[in-house]
């Protein structure tokens, strides 16, 4: 409940959106694409929509089952910010492509409780529907986002869909069966969640340091 107990960086951020030309208040809807996590390092993602398409990695799964038994209750739920979220390739913004871009970005997942089956198959799969928020700021002449003094784009994205999770199955040697992580993808579909209130809050506050320092950044140029 920390995380809640400031409200004041979430109106930094509005202020900031304000500011910024590219800013979008009503945010952007992903219709297409997915987070793909094939081991515990990290993953790749691809959010499409209307004119938009953006591309970049994840640091670290979701914590899933390490290990669960049958019956146990786990979920593919996260929560990622700043230095978590991998910039550097290929992506398009209000139908420009650009050869770049790095992000700052604060993302959250939420997703139905999962109960692990009691299963002997070795590859249990379970599915699992999702919604998805961020906030997002990129820049495409900057190794890092946070460091951009004119961001191409800062928005609010939403998406909802369906993620795939897969356990791998095995017997310890007193007979116990354990299920451990082995990947997870969620496959954004059509349509929008609308996200609550606390979520908001969380997102604003975690790209409210940003935003402080691209403008002090801003105003230090100016008067030089």
């Amino acid at each position: 409940m920390r995380r809640f107990a400031g409200i004041s960086p979430l109106l930094l951020l509005f202020v900031f959106l304000l500011f910024t030309p590219e800013a979008r208040a009503d945010g952007l809807v992903i219709t297409s694409g997915s987070i793909d996590f094939n081991n515990r390092a990290g993953g790749l993602f691809t959010f499409s929509g209307q004119g938009f398409t953006l591309n970049g990695g994840i640091n670290f799964a979701p914590t899933v089952c390490a290990p669960c038994t049958a019956g146990q209750a786990t979920s593919v739920d996260f929560y990622r910010l700043g230095g978590d979220i991998r910039g550097g390739f290929s992506g398009m913004m209000d139908g420009v492509t650009y050869d770049r871009l790095y992000y700052t970005a604060s993302m959250q997942m939420q997703g139905d409780p999962i109960f692990v089956p009691n299963d002997t198959s070795s590859i249990v799969t379970l599915i699992v529907p999702f919604t998805f928020s961020a906030s997002m700021l990129g820049c495409a002449e900057s190794t890092s986002a946070s460091d951009c003094a004119s961001p191409i784009f800062s928005t609010l994205l939403s998406g909802q869909g369906f993620a795939t999770l897969q356990l791998q199955s095995y017997l310890m040697n007193d007979g116990t069966r354990l299920y451990d992580f082995r990947s997870v993808s969620y496959n954004f579909g059509t349509g929008a969640p609308v996200p609550e209130p606390a979520t908001l809050v969380l997102l604003g506050t975690g790209l409210a340091g940003v935003a402080v320092r691209l403008r002090r950044r801003s105003r230090s140029k100016s008067k030089d």
